[in-house]
């Protein structure tokens, strides 16, 4: 019973690590754009 609950906290994990590798990507091209 605690398997498909063991997924589902996998997919949310990975979802969320997925958007902050991306939030983190366009705050790196922000702070770039504003060095230069």
């Amino acid at each position: 019973m605690s398997q498909p609950l063991y997924l589902f906290n996998i997919k949310v994990i990975f979802s969320l690590s997925a958007l902050a590798a991306k939030y983190r990507k366009k705050l790196e091209f922000l702070q770039l754009r504003n060095e230069i």
